[in-house]
């Protein structure tokens, strides 16, 4: 809905100006203007941070908190990858700009997947901000951005699927999205790539920036270690990243868990690659893949193998549950991209990863269908909640775990 409109349904207020050093919906802030200076690539440096411009391109998260941190907060912003760990990043940075100590029940609102979620949303934004010059709007797991109709959230169609006509409400969301509120931030969340195509995207794009927050490659996790570091007051050495990603792999969480143990046990600002080489004993991702390519075969005799030779390195049992976790829903993923004809080498390069990952993971993928993963992963998550509420025999209930996980292929037996 245009702004203009908005005074009728607020009481005739007059809507407000967005203060100095605020995007408006239409232009970027005066200080910003007078700052920028084009980069290559169609990049542009604001306020001395090197971002995309509108429309061009997405932004990596780390870029995208580069310019929140600038001050550069956007109209509307679009997280796309899933990734949970960034899209908390995002968001607690911009509640830090935006929302006021004390004021978050009036300015800081979660709209969850669901019929209304759109209509909630839309009352949202058309709302004035109380004792805040913004209000911060997140609409989760949007399915608006998917190709299929009544398609899940994060399901993709392929390029020769039609796109749905837009519904209503749709069309109401897209006519705010053409002329924001300068008064609110709204960030809409999706899980997997969303359909470009598609009018809602293009008039988010436009409006405001799109964030890819994805599984990271191994550079880009390298460089997440060194800001997280920092975070906890300590300096990472570039080469002591680099292995630290290496060892555990470039899931986030597993990363930021192991930088909280470095940085519990080094003495000093600075943490080198010894202490990595000495503290960080990483469960490999080939010992992983074993684990689970031993799962999917049924050969459970092997996988509690796996699992013992692992928890003897000193593995902790929860950490194994999160590798388990992560690889799982890598292969949920990789199975979705598999059904699409997305080739590894696709995968791999809009990822920015190895194409050899891929290659291994697609392969292991084609060994379950979707609904075996889904199963896996709900499977993984009653473990963890028993493991941390129940308590018991780790390496045991790991075991029944494998058991399990082996048994879901349909018409396969495990293997003693």
């Amino acid at each position: 809905m245009p702004v203009s409109r908005l005074r009728l349904q607020l009481g005739k207020l007059p809507v407000p100006q967005p203060p100095d050093g605020i995007d408006s919906p239409l232009s970027l802030p005066t200080p910003a203007a007078r700052s920028a200076r084009p980069c290559a690539g169609g990049r542009t440096l604001l306020a001395g941070v090197e971002v995309p411009l509108r429309g061009v391109c997405s932004l990596r998260q780390h870029e995208a908190l580069a310019a929140i941190a600038a001050g550069q907060v956007a109209p509307v912003y679009l997280l796309y990858g899933g990734q949970p760990l960034l899209e908390q990043e995002l968001l607690a940075a911009l509640r830090e700009q935006l929302v006021p100590p004390g004021t978050e029940a009036f300015n800081y609102h979660v709209v969850e997947a669901g019929p209304d979620q759109i209509r909630q949303v839309l009352g949202l934004v058309q709302t004035l901000p109380l004792m805040a010059a913004r209000r911060l709007v997140v609409m989760r797991k949007s399915g608006l951005f998917s190709s299929r109709r009544g398609g899940r959230p994060g399901e993709e169609g392929t390029e020769g699927e039609p796109v749905p006509p837009a519904g209503e409400e749709e069309k109401q969301l897209l006519a705010y999205l053409r002329q924001p509120a300068p008064f609110v931030c709204l960030v809409i969340t999706v899980d997997g790539e969303p359909d470009r195509r598609r009018q809602v995207y293009r008039a988010v794009e436009a409006a405001g920036v799109v964030v890819d927050c994805s599984q990271p490659g191994e550079e880009e996790a390298a460089q997440w270690c060194q800001v997280r570091a920092q975070r906890l007051g300590k300096q990472l050495d570039p080469e002591a990243a680099r292995i630290l990603v290496e060892k555990v792999g470039t899931d986030l969480t597993l990363l930021g868990m192991e930088l909280e143990k470095l940085a519990l046990y080094t003495e000093g600002e600075a943490i080198g690659p010894e202490p990595v080489l000495t503290l960080v004993s990483g469960a490999t991702q080939v010992q992983v893949f074993d684990l689970i390519d031993a799962v999917a075969e049924g050969q459970v005799g092997r996988a509690v193998h796996l699992l013992s030779q692992m928890l003897r390195q000193g593995e902790p049992p929860l950490r194994l549950l999160a590798l388990l976790a992560g690889h799982f829903r890598r292969l949920l993923e990789a199975r979705a991209l598999a059904d699409q004809g997305v080739t590894p080498a696709r995968a791999a390069q809009e990822r920015r990863q190895r194409p050899y990952y891929w290659e291994k993971l697609m392969r292991q993928a084609r060994r379950f269908n979707r609904e075996d993963l889904v199963r896996a992963l709900e499977q993984i998550l009653e473990v963890d909640v028993a493991l941390k509420t129940r308590g018991g025999e780790e390496q045991l209930v790991l075991e029944t775990l494998l058991m399990e996980l082996a048994a879901l292929r349909a018409g396969t037996r495990p293997v003693w």
